[in-house]
């Protein structure tokens, strides 16, 4: 009878270290199972960022105003293809929404258009006009991430700001052979307001670093010379399709 009395002890022994020992884990898994799981955080950042780009101007507006004829508008105006370059400073609030300080240099591009004579034609029913346009655009971006599948990042945006535009080697050829040259305008230069709207998406390469790719739709304002008669070329609403290729360097 002691032995089985011993027995039972030693068991209702181990028992009751059994289901400490149980008891104990149990509360450690339920600590680690009830501990609440936080949100990641991420950091604010600078970044820097580069672009190149190929753009496509629409048809702009063009006139000739002068006292003595008043004002003939041009026809077959046309803006040729061009490229640019860029670079700007930004900063990433979170990570919906971001903001940029970007300049950018838009090429030299070639205006062409064909006018209605100022004096009687000769050879051609009308003027040839041409002349070079270029800029300097500053603007201030603001762009809405869409959310990060697999290390690409879909965005849209709108930025505001100035073009410096300048209208160069302007040149007008009019047919009457006594009197052939019809306009020839200075170099001029002109600060615009300007806005743009963009759509693009980020391509994560490394951790700092990020492939960007957008379309932007720039509207860089007007231009205008005067001839060697007092009369006025104008150019209005210069714009263009831009199609850009970036990179963005996160400093932190």
């Amino acid at each position: 009878m002691d032995s089985l009395k011993k027995t039972a002890l030693a068991a209702a022994a181990g028992l009751a270290m059994v289901f400490m020992g149980g008891s104990a884990q149990a509360a450690d898994m339920s600590d680690t199972f009830l501990e609440p799981i936080l949100p990641v955080e991420i950091g604010s950042a600078w970044y820097l960022r580069g672009d190149i780009g190929y753009k496509i101007y629409t048809t702009p507006d063009a006139a000739y105003t002068s006292l003595g004829v008043g004002t003939r508008q041009f026809y077959d105006q046309s803006l040729s293809d061009a490229w640019l370059v860029g670079a700007g400073v930004g900063y990433r609030f979170n990570p919906w929404f971001r903001t940029d300080l970007t300049v950018d240099y838009e090429a030299p591009t070639d205006f062409n258009a064909k006018a209605p004579c100022l004096i009687a034609c000769a050879a051609l029913p009308y003027s040839i006009e041409s002349g070079r346009v270029s800029a300097w655009t500053i603007l201030a971006n603001a762009y809405f991430d869409l959310g990060t599948w697999a290390g690409f990042t879909p965005y849209v945006g709108a930025g505001i700001g100035t073009s410096n535009v300048r209208l160069s080697n302007y040149y007008g050829y009019n047919p009457p052979f006594f009197f052939p040259t019809a306009s020839v305008g200075s170099n001029a230069s002109t600060w615009n307001f300007s806005w743009a709207v963009m759509a693009g998406a980020s391509i994560d390469i490394t951790q700092n670093w990020l492939l960007d790719v957008n379309y932007r739709y720039l509207s860089l304002g007007d231009v205008n010379t005067v001839d060697q008669f007092g009369g006025q070329i104008n150019i209005d609403d210069i714009a263009a399709h831009e199609f850009r290729l970036g990179v963005r360097f996160m400093i932190d």
